[in-house]
């Protein structure tokens, strides 16, 4: 549900056509009319005209012979603009390789947009098993998963009742949490201790440890996590996690201007 401040400004064509573009994923990266209008709950005819004008803006492009989309690489001046207007990962890409050194665990870079958080950057496990993101860039929940979970924490109280009044609470396993009281209970203990962890909130068979990121002015910005099967991260090995974890997300905050409270954490 859409806050009613941002829905007054919306314009709901754009939102479709922006709707159309993320039904693009890694599982699914070419589409015919009548899958993505069955994925988004609209009619064909809507779809239609909404690629027609993706196409021709050459965000998107046609088979001529299967005549299904798939994104064009014309997107890919936006990621452009962003790398290059964001240092944010390239300051914290030092700190992502040696906290995947040190864990043996695929490391991301996190950034909050509005009420989601967006996967910017990942440093992938050299381990044969391992966990990666195959959704960087899409946004997700702030409520699922360590990562999302450590920026709400951090927001304004303001903010914090905003989230957990004013949206649906989505669950994507059966470990989501949806109600709003465990919500800001777990909000409160990740606050105390500057790390959040989820087991299987977002993606089944995936522990995650993370840290909120900071910039100069004091705000959080981002986390940065690390991820790995359930079954191989066990509780001892998350709490040896933790200060790793907790020192990358506070390097990369430092590197950005943020100045550490003078004032002691409680201990773990």
């Amino acid at each position: 549900m859409r806050d009613d401040s941002r829905s007054r400004h919306s314009v709901q064509s754009v939102e479709r056509a922006f709707a159309v573009l993320r039904s693009f994923t890694a599982e699914r990266p070419v589409q015919g009319v009548s899958e993505i209008a069955s994925a988004l709950d609209l009619n064909r005819t809507t779809v239609h005209r909404l690629l027609a004008t993706l196409e021709s803006c050459g965000a998107v492009r046609r088979d001529p012979i299967s005549h299904r989309y798939t994104i064009s690489a014309g997107v890919l001046q936006f990621a452009n603009v962003f790398h290059q207007t964001s240092n944010v990962r390239d300051i914290a890409h030092q700190a992502m390789v040696r906290l995947r050194d040190e864990t043996g665990q695929t490391a991301a870079l996190h950034l909050r947009e509005g009420f989601e958080r967006v996967t910017i950057s990942q440093v992938e496990s050299n381990q044969d098993l391992r966990m990666t993101y195959r959704d960087l860039g899409v946004p997700q929940p702030l409520h699922l998963g360590a990562p999302g979970k450590a920026i709400l924490a951090h927001l304004g109280e303001d903010e914090i009742e905003e989230y957990l009044s004013r949206r649906h609470l989505v669950a994507f396993t059966e470990n989501s949490i949806t109600n709003p009281v465990a919500i800001r209970a777990e909000l409160e203990k990740i606050l105390h201790r500057g790390i959040s962890v989820s087991r299987e909130e977002r993606r089944p068979g995936v522990v995650s440890v993370a840290a909120p990121v900071f910039n100069d002015a004091g705000q959080v910005i981002g986390a940065m996590n690390i991820c790995g099967p359930v079954h191989r991260v066990s509780e001892e090995q998350i709490e040896q996690i933790i200060p790793l974890v907790r020192e990358a997300a506070r390097e990369t905050s430092r590197r950005l201007g943020w100045i550490e409270s003078p004032v002691a954490e409680t201990a773990d």
